[in-house]
């Protein structure tokens, strides 16, 4: 049987080496494979965490970017009992939280994410009394700690869920209670 021929030709060149390219010596269509190099997937952080909300102090509509809660007293002016922004926050970076982009405006959102129950925390605005807040913050922070420690995509669970600074919960769930609400 005779050979058969074709008028594509391939030829392999890498991009380290510097050849010439080969003279075609027939018109037609001709398949080069050029090696590409192995592309490394840039690092990313996963535990950012952004709050929108009312604050006494700091730029309006800018995102700012905060690695603590000291920094967002400097920016921001701290807890006001006028606004949950500043114990969410606080909340964030007592539960592992380590990068924070905030956002100050001038009325609250009708968009947010909402936290299932409430959680009781001494208010340092009230003496140290125990106050209830929403536990969006604490909950970031414990994603932001768990994404550092476990990798992105894994559910908080036992011994690593522990709120930090929370002394309580605004009602108690059942763990049958519990289960349904997963």
């Amino acid at each position: 049987m005779p050979k058969r021929t074709s008028r594509f030709s391939k030829r392999k060149t890498s991009l380290k080496s510097s050849v010439a390219p080969l003279a075609y010596s027939q018109p037609g269509v001709y398949v080069e494979e050029v090696s590409s190099l192995p592309r490394t997937i840039e690092s990313v952080p996963t535990s950012t965490t952004a709050f929108v909300g009312k604050a006494t102090s700091g730029p309006f509509n800018e995102p700012t970017t905060l690695r603590s809660f000291g920094e967002f007293e400097t920016e921001f002016g701290g807890l006001s009992l006028d606004s949950f922004l500043g114990y969410s926050v606080m909340q964030f970076f007592e539960n592992g939280g380590t990068r924070a982009i905030v956002v100050r405006i001038g009325t609250n959102s009708k968009n947010a994410t909402v936290y299932f129950p409430r959680i009781h925390q001494s208010d340092p605005l009230r003496a140290n009394q125990i106050s209830t807040f929403a536990p969006s913050g604490a909950m970031a922070g414990i994603y932001a700690r768990i994404d550092e420690a476990r990798g992105v995509w894994k559910a908080p669970t036992e011994l690593q869920a522990n709120l930090t600074g929370v002394s309580g919960f605004d009602i108690a769930i059942s763990s049958t209670e519990n289960r349904r609400l997963s």
